[in-house]
């Protein structure tokens, strides 16, 4: 891997089968306060699902999620996103009608 080369150009070189691949994130701790960048980070890489999941602390952990959803719709992309704990309850129920889900049949 060269030194000069960031991580996904390096990960776009290697012999994967990108359709079958799930370019994920978790945090066991809360939500990032950089979880957009780390969704563009996920969204760099050629995976065709991506996935968040992060603790909830409460309710309102859970809307950037569904923001983030609703980017990745609008862009065309696959993605998985769980707020882990009771609080993220919602996002393991809304989740199908906030965005698709990808059809993990075909990875």
């Amino acid at each position: 891997m060269r030194s000069d080369s960031s991580p996904n150009e390096n990960a776009v070189n290697l012999p994967v089968d990108w359709s079958r691949t799930i370019c994920s994130h978790h945090d066991f701790a809360g939500v990032p306060a950089n979880l957009d960048q780390i969704y563009e980070r996920l969204a760099a890489t050629p995976a065709r699902i991506l996935k968040l999941a992060v603790q909830a602390d409460d309710a309102i952990d859970c809307l950037h999620l569904f923001h983030l959803l609703e980017r990745a719709r609008q862009q065309g992309r696959e993605m998985i996103a769980i707020a882990m704990g009771v609080a993220g309850l919602a996002t393991r129920i809304l989740a199908p009608f906030a965005g698709r889900l990808p059809d993990l049949r075909r990875a």
